[in-house]
């Protein structure tokens, strides 16, 4: 708990302002479908939206949005400063707290005074310290009505959200369901992707070994193969390791065959 104190005792204060204008129509969910098809991983989408969301949900603050829940190959969380995105890993991290209870139960939460407040004690602690007054999270829903995730304002000052900020970020939510299911399906689409690309490079790798071994051996194709997988079995490494060095050998370069991952950026 220690560390985590100090980890969040860094973090500057969230700003209380709020604007005094809201946006004009529903311009900045045209600036959201912007910024997704402009954009390159869902974690860059998901932090232009929680910028933008304060001033079109008229409401102060700062904003994390956590969709880990939905999103099973990239990095699903951001935040509009590192105060929200520090507020929400703790959150996150300890497994309890309003978020982690909206995402749960897929229903929305106003804490007027953190001070007060004596659930969640392993997050509202530390928060307090951070200096946290109070917070508003609503569900992040899809079309098929599941709970993808959970979008969290949060404020220094104690009282800073009324009901209506609750409706209004509320109504905002229910405007995002098409644009959040374009985002993990292009997230999905991208891992998929890169897993091609590793299936393609180290079948590749594993051609250019194998032909390696029967220049080598003066042997057929199954046999080289065998050789080279026999080898791998011996030494326990993995086959597309053991190609590449054996590619590497000859041609001084090793080749791209690193194991497959996540894309989080």
């Amino acid at each position: 708990m220690s560390a985590m104190l100090a980890n969040h005792q860094r973090l500057r204060h969230a700003p209380t302002h709020r604007r005094a204008d809201p946006p004009a129509g529903s311009r900045w969910l045209a600036d959201v479908y912007d910024s997704l098809a402009d954009g390159d991983s869902l974690a860059g989408f998901l932090t232009e939206l929680a910028r933008r969301v304060p001033a079109a949900a008229w409401v102060g603050g700062s904003c994390a949005i956590n969709l880990a829940a939905a999103a099973r190959w990239e990095a699903a969380h951001a935040g509009s400063d590192d105060y929200a995105i520090g507020l929400d890993f703790v959150q996150h991290s300890v497994g309890e707290g309003p978020s982690v209870e909206v995402l749960d139960i897929g229903s929305s939460a106003r804490i007027p005074d953190l001070a007060s407040e004596r659930r969640w004690p392993t997050f509202t602690i530390p928060a307090r310290l951070d200096g946290l007054g109070s917070l508003l999270a609503v569900p992040l829903t899809l079309r098929s009505g599941t709970t993808a995730g959970v979008l969290t304002m949060y404020s220094t000052s104690s009282h800073a959200y009324s009901d209506d900020d609750l409706r209004r970020l509320s109504l905002l939510s229910a405007e995002l369901p098409a644009a959040l299911a374009v985002a993990l399906r292009l997230a999905e689409q991208r891992h998929h992707a890169a897993g091609l690309r590793h299936a393609m490079t180290t079948r590749a790798t594993i051609g250019q070994a194998t032909g390696i071994l029967m220049a080598r051996h003066n042997c057929t194709q199954d046999a080289a193969f065998a050789r080279l997988r026999d080898e791998s079995r011996r030494r326990n490494r993995k086959l597309r390791e053991l190609a590449a060095d054996t590619v590497e050998g000859v041609s001084g370069q090793r080749p791209e065959v690193q194991a497959a991952h996540h894309p989080t950026d």
